[in-house]
């Protein structure tokens, strides 16, 4: 009778089990890639990861605070993903910093706010601890013919005209991509953005929506930033395009 009983009160304590709701699984944040976005720009990317099975994420909104080595916090960050999680395969979402100061790699992060819908129940993930962040320690590369001295890829430098390049042209590249930029805007807006498009969804985790979009935007701000540029006197193409502050 004793085992009869525990049998039972075994199968009553499972059943209580599954009706109660899934707890959240921690969502995880990272710091995954910076990547220069041209014109004094960066673009940070971070990235969620809700776990193989974790519970949909939605309206997901984070805030955090960039902070200099001197303590001060020089900007704040909102990082927005719409939906995310429910399955092995959308259990990844990125979200990017464009800024400046992204460019920065001596300042720190802090999380000061996150809230998400789970399980249809607004939460405070910093409260509730769900949110949870991993510093993201990258693979050292280098090229096979690097030892050698051969590696011939572009490095930052300053100009004679005290312009920092953080990704130099040559006076011939610069000059065509101008051209283009005047005689036909519209179609190199065009190239740019299935050019950049792709990068963001291979490497940013971006959907082809969102990759067209924020590649569009990104090539038409150059345009007319590299237009400005060039309406100052004594400027031309190759410090215009030299990815540095002008």
């Amino acid at each position: 009778m004793k085992n009869t009983l525990q049998y039972i009160g075994a199968i009553a304590c499972l059943a209580v089990g599954a009706a109660l709701p899934a707890q959240a699984v921690a969502i995880e944040l990272s710091h995954t890639n910076t990547a220069w976005a041209g014109q004094g720009m960066c673009s940070a990317a971070f990235t969620f990861d809700n776990g193989a099975l974790g519970d949909t994420v939605k309206n997901l909104r984070v805030g955090i605070s960039a902070i200099d080595q001197a303590g001060n916090s020089v900007d704040t960050i909102v990082l927005e993903v719409y939906e995310f999680g429910g399955s092995n395969a959308e259990r990844y979402a990125t979200a990017l910093w464009e800024s400046e100061l992204a460019c920065d790699a001596s300042l720190s992060l802090v999380v000061t706010s996150a809230n998400a819908v789970i399980n249809e129940q607004r939460q405070d993930l910093l409260k509730n601890n769900v949110l949870t962040v991993r510093d993201f320690k990258p693979f050292t590369m280098r090229l096979a013919n690097e030892a050698a001295g051969k590696n011939t890829a572009p490095q930052p430098y300053t100009n004679a005209e005290g312009v920092t390049c953080d990704y130099p042209l040559s006076e011939e590249d610069a000059h065509e991509i101008w051209q283009k930029m005047q005689s036909n805007p519209n179609e190199y807006i065009k190239q740019c953005t299935d050019s950049l498009s792709q990068i963001a969804m291979q490497y940013g985790g971006m959907s082809e929506t969102e990759a067209k979009q924020h590649a569009k935007n990104f090539c038409t701000v150059e345009v007319e930033e590299t237009k400005v540029c060039m309406a100052q006197p004594g400027l031309v193409p190759q410090l215009c395009l030299c990815g540095g502050d002008v």
